[in-house]
């Protein structure tokens, strides 16, 4: 038996010995992905002379990167320009140039993505060569660093932008593009670019190798804004800049400013990113899902300052360069302006309650978050829909804000949509009206109805929860029958019912002293489980809603279950005087 053993134990205890000698194995890391891929040098002149708007593209000179070379052609298809705002006032000319894309290398090429660039030629640290002016002037240098990228937009019927398609802008960080080989003669590039699009495959960013020189498979528009000029012959008519195409092997989308302020942009650009099967989206500054509320997008990430003009390490301008003042922010009380959080706005935000004058401070902004501070206007504010309420009256703005109050009656509760309107711009803001707590002073008399006896300076509504404080000099005596949301009393605290009834549709909670008292007054309780629990020391009820107790119950006379349901949950229910 002792031979059995040795001979069923031997293979395990070279197994055994196996392990121990194999050597320990490493953790290896992911290979990094390989950065994006140059593929030629563009030069791209955007003309808006009369009466046609015309682009064309060229090699950039004396580059061994050129379009010839690398076999991907690009052809003029459109362009344009549009006015948002009010010239001299911040007023913005947005441009833009769409061409489609011809793939004449030897391969399929996929997320084609042309990213300007900076050379010896270039104004200032921009990737703009040349800006000339209608009568063939060059045009101001220092407007060169104040173009930035945008989304692709028109003006819509309203007045406002409106995006004209998605997937247009491509955002990247700093490092990504400073991982990639620039050609000879060219100093730096910039954290951002224009993406092509398959026109023949929406669904694909893949452009397939033709030999024939008429198929042109991929679109990319390039847009662009800047500040009118005083006047329109100062205004540059021609724009040259350079770009450099690369192929990126990752598949990335960008919400634009532009795309974040419209709703049925951001539908699109999700059903887009479900499409293409993104594994990173960025979004910029004030974008909206920012909000712990709304969904992320599929490997979302923020950069907020995008360098538009500039060397990476100096910086001159960014994609949020001010514009003008175009829509009216409200801020909350506890809230703020941020210019990267979500909707351009940060903290946590008070919200209004029944009969309470509520603050509301009219903010003058631009699209890009910057609060326009010598914004000459009035404000007023006007409800779009929800609870009845009333204003205070027009303000006029001080360094871009007017603060007016909204008060609103004992009616309804629910969502209100507010609209504060100026002169030309105007701004909505959604606001829920329910039930608050409210604390009980007494400073005045016994009458409930008496703001004077409330911290908040009116009485409570009917989602509203009434707290009374120990030690306070008066407790109310009710005089009329009415509706509260909860009940809290500390010890010692009392509430007089009389022969009113009170409806109570949550909570209702008093100390093992005091309590509510009543002499044919009913306490009707409506409320659900779980928010709906009882203790304490309580008078004659009714319950027709569903509650429990959180601790023991004494009543003064008997309770009544009419239609409801009362859980004990094992605390003591007691009937008696007290």
């Amino acid at each position: 038996m002792p031979h059995i053993r040795l001979i069923r134990t031997l293979p395990l205890l070279l197994l055994a010995a196996a392990c121990m000698d194999e050597p320990t194995a490493s953790v290896q890391e992911p290979e990094p992905k390989p950065g994006p891929r140059p593929v030629g040098i563009y030069e791209i002149t955007l003309s808006f002379g009369t009466p046609e708007v015309s682009a064309s593209v060229s090699a950039a000179p004396s580059q061994a990167l050129s379009p010839t070379a690398s076999g991907v052609v690009l052809e003029s298809l459109s362009a344009g320009r549009v006015t948002h705002g009010v010239r001299n006032q911040g007023g913005q000319r947005y441009m833009f140039v769409t061409m489609r894309v011809r793939n004449g290398t030897a391969a399929a090429l996929s997320n084609l993505t042309f990213i300007p660039v900076l050379s010896a030629g270039s104004i200032g640290a921009t990737p703009f060569t040349a800006l000339t002016r209608p009568d063939g002037a060059p045009a101001d240098s220092t407007l060169a660093p104040k173009i930035v990228p945008t989304g692709s937009v028109t003006i819509a019927d309203d007045g406002g932008l409106r995006v004209t398609g998605t997937d247009v802008l491509q955002v990247f960080e700093e490092s990504e593009v400073a991982a990639i080989t620039l050609p000879s003669g060219f100093t730096g590039i910039f954290p951002y670019g224009f993406v092509t699009r398959n026109a023949v495959t929406p669904g694909s960013r893949t452009l397939p190798a033709t030999t024939d020189p008429n198929e042109y498979a991929g679109t990319v528009t390039f847009a662009f804004r800047y500040p009118q000029t005083p006047t329109n012959m100062t205004e540059p008519a021609t724009f040259s800049f350079q770009v450099l195409g690369v192929e990126d092997t990752e598949t990335r989308l960008t919400e634009s400013i532009e795309e974040g302020h419209d709703s049925v942009a951001v539908r699109m650009l999700r059903e887009r990113a479900t499409a293409l099967g993104a594994t990173t989206v960025t979004v910029l500054a004030g974008s909206p899902a920012l909000d712990p509320e709304v969904d992320d997008y599929p490997g979302q990430r923020q950069i907020c300052s995008v360098r538009t003009a500039g060397a990476a390490g100096s910086p001159v301008t960014y994609i949020t360069e001010p514009a003008g003042y175009t829509e009216i922010l409200m801020l909350r009380p506890g809230e703020s302006v941020n210019a990267c959080g979500a909707w351009f706005r940060t903290g946590t935000p008070a919200r209004p309650a029944m009969g309470v004058p509520f603050s509301l401070t009219a903010t003058a902004m631009d699209l890009y978050g910057n609060v326009m501070t010598t914004a000459v206007d009035s404000v007023r504010l006007e409800s779009v829909s929800g609870p009845y309420v009333t204003f205070g009256p027009r303000a006029a703005l001080v360094s871009g804000q007017a603060t007016i109050q909204a008060t609103y009656g004992y009616v309804a509760y629910g969502t209100s949509v507010l609209r504060a309107v100026g002169r030309r711009n105007r701004g909505l803001q959604s606001l829920l009206l329910w039930g608050v707590t409210r604390t009980w002073t007494g400073n005045v008399s016994t009458a409930g109805v008496d703001g004077a006896n409330w911290d908040l300076g009116a009485p409570p509504g009917a989602q509203d929860t009434a707290y009374f404080p120990a030690g306070r000099p008066n407790y109310v005596v009710m005089t009329m029958s009415g509706p509260v949301g909860g009940l809290i009393l500390d010890n010692g605290a009392t509430l007089d019912m009389g022969s009113h009834d009170l409806t109570a549709h949550s909570l209702v909670w008093t100390g093992t002293t005091g309590g509510i008292t009543s002499t044919t007054g009913r306490l009707i309780l409506t409320g659900t489980i779980p928010g709906a629990t009882l203790k304490g020391n309580l008078p004659r009820m009714q319950v027709t809603g569903s509650y429990s107790l959180a601790g023991p119950v004494v009543s003064r006379a008997r309770i009544e279950v009419a239609g409801g349901r009362l859980r004990t949950v094992g605390h003591r229910v007691q009937t008696s005087s007290y």
